[in-house]
């Protein structure tokens, strides 16, 4: 559970920084209330699986304010005034509740490539809700394309930054294996996990990638049920290869 924990605070804390990124006079106050609403469940979620899987105190109080103060921000943009603005200062607790949980329970060093590499995941991961979100309404809509379009722009720039930082880490890491015996990464991988290796590749450059090209390039011209279906598509590979990433930080500490 901690890999599945701190990816599910990881999506709370970028949660708010892509809320902007639907930001349009199309957009309704119907899916405003839909995405603070799930801001907070997101948070509320998360603090709640934390504390029943963490002992530490200090983790759960820090989480617990986290929580407070996104309902707090949720109800106040909700009652009083729509402030953007605001939305993010709670994100600053829940980095600290982030940096806390992963280094107690995911010994990655040092602290902030994985902290990092949580929130990159987590921002596809909320963009990916976003279009689950939007509801089949809003894809045959012209107006709403150019939401669309930035949306797959930025899930295209992520997997890119993904890409590139996964065949750097690869092809300049280096483990032993059992024997003691030191081997560049991309070697260990293909002698011991070449199964893993290949679903990886994949879940998280392979398939992903030229599904969101294909949006990017021509989404413009793609209506209706071809559009849903690519993007079921997009979110049950990026899902899968989450599962992947997960298997290889777990048991051998890579961040992937």
């Amino acid at each position: 559970m901690p890999y599945g924990l701190v990816l599910l605070i990881g999506a709370s804390i970028a949660f708010p920084f892509w809320m902007n990124l639907d930001a349009s006079p199309v957009r309704t106050p119907k899916f405003t209330r839909d995405l603070l609403g799930m801001y907070f469940i997101l948070s509320g979620t998360a603090t709640a699986v934390l504390w029943t899987k963490v002992d530490p105190l200090q983790i759960r109080l820090a989480a617990l304010v986290w929580t407070v103060s996104v309902l707090a921000v949720v109800l106040y943009s909700l009652w009083v005034q729509y402030a953007p603005r605001i939305l993010w200062i709670p994100s600053l607790f829940g980095l600290v509740v982030l940096h806390r949980l992963s280094s107690l329970q995911i010994p990655v060093y040092p602290q902030w490539i994985l902290v990092l590499n949580i929130l990159v995941l987590s921002s596809g991961v909320i963009l990916c809700l976003h279009m689950l979100l939007s509801g089949s309404d809003y894809r045959n809509d012209p107006e709403i394309l150019i939401l669309f379009h930035r949306r797959y722009k930025a899930l295209l720039f992520i997997l890119a930054i993904r890409l590139v930082w996964d065949l750097g880490f690869i092809l300049v890491a280096g483990t032993e294996d059992d024997y003691g015996i030191r081997l560049p990464l991309y070697r260990f991988l293909l002698e011991n996990e070449l199964r893993a290796s290949l679903v990886y590749a994949l879940s998280a450059w392979f398939l992903p990638l030229p599904v969101m090209g294909i949006l990017v390039f021509w989404g413009k011209s793609i209506y209706g049920g071809v559009r849903r279906w690519s993007e079921f598509v997009f979110i049950l590979i990026f899902s899968f290869s989450l599962v992947t990433g997960g298997y290889f930080l777990l048991n051998y500490g890579y961040v992937l």
